[in-house]
């Protein structure tokens, strides 16, 4: 019966330790100060399939999951770029 329940322990454990891997990260350098915080989630909402729209904003050099967040115009004078994003349950 020992056994039994240290077996059953293990192996809910071990089913547990996937369950954070769905986390992404969305960072970067904020601006060309140390104190400039440009990267920011405004607002999220989510439908009935599971996915997650975001708004907010970002600065230069910001990453989205180590990929670059690419803005179509250079950062000049602390400004900062939209960001939109739909994200499947997947990430």
């Amino acid at each position: 019966m020992k056994k039994l329940i240290i077996l059953l322990f293990t192996t809910l454990f071990i089913l547990n330790l996937n369950a954070q891997q769905w986390a992404k990260q969305y960072t970067g350098a904020d601006g060309p100060q140390s104190t400039d915080f440009y990267n920011s989630i405004v607002n999220t909402a989510y439908d009935s399939q599971g996915n997650i729209y975001i708004l907010g904003t970002f600065g230069e050099g910001a990453t989205y999951d180590g990929e670059a967040l690419l803005d179509y115009f250079p950062h000049s004078n602390n400004s900062q770029s939209l960001l939109i994003a739909k994200l499947d349950p997947n990430g």
